[in-house]
């Protein structure tokens, strides 16, 4: 069995064993914001690929089979190249085009790309730790930190960076989901390392 829990309905989730995935829900954003303010859709949908940035851990490690991949046949020499995302500028299509821009939001949230990926032997009492850090994080402490938020270990305090960074383009906490299947408990760590290797989230690579 798997649920999703909007971030008002974390308490909902029961005290089982199994695996859970943070990931944002940007069907969440009020849409109005943008409606005429191109700049604002420039600034939210660069704001999404930094969210999502390849973790450079995978990269490197997954170098190698990106230089050279082939699919059907046919071989592709650079396929991927982590140089960064290509960014959008005013002049983009998606930003000029009210529809397209919120088609681009729309797909992305339909993917549920995972942010966090995690288990627990008690899914309730683990999601309030994480509920318990995001609301009484210290954003002066962690933004002063000179190593960086690749320093931070605690998936609740890189996130709230994140959130401090793009605040003023409404991109908040209540925006969090949770995705939530109960196994379990002897099958729960195999799950969440496989789980974790697939989909290569930006907090919490082993």
């Amino acid at each position: 069995m798997n649920d999703i829990f909007s971030y008002s309905d974390l308490t909902s989730i029961e005290e089982k064993s199994g695996c859970y995935c943070w990931y944002i829900d940007w069907s969440r954003i009020r849409k109005s914001d943008y409606e005429n303010d191109v700049n604002r859709r420039v600034k939210l949908i660069n704001s999404i690929f930094k969210v999502y940035s390849p973790n450079p851990i995978f990269i490197n490690s997954h170098k190698q089979m990106f230089e050279k991949t082939q699919y059907f046949g046919e071989t592709y020499s650079g396929l991927i190249k982590y140089d960064g995302f290509r960014t959008f500028n005013s002049d983009s299509i998606v930003c000029q085009n009210y529809d397209v821009f919120m088609s681009f939001i729309n797909f992305v949230n339909s993917l549920i790309i995972p942010i966090y990926i995690g288990k627990s032997k008690n899914l309730n009492r683990r999601i309030k730790q994480h509920v318990d850090f995001l609301e009484n994080v210290n954003i002066t402490r962690l933004s002063s930190n000179e190593e960086g938020i690749e320093s931070l270990k605690n998936f609740s305090e890189r996130f709230s960076i994140i959130l401090d960074e793009n605040k003023t383009l409404g991109l908040k906490k209540n925006m969090l989901s949770v995705k939530i299947i109960y196994l379990d408990e002897a099958l729960i760590t195999d799950f969440e390392y496989n789980v974790n290797y697939i989909f290569k989230p930006l907090f919490g690579l082993k």
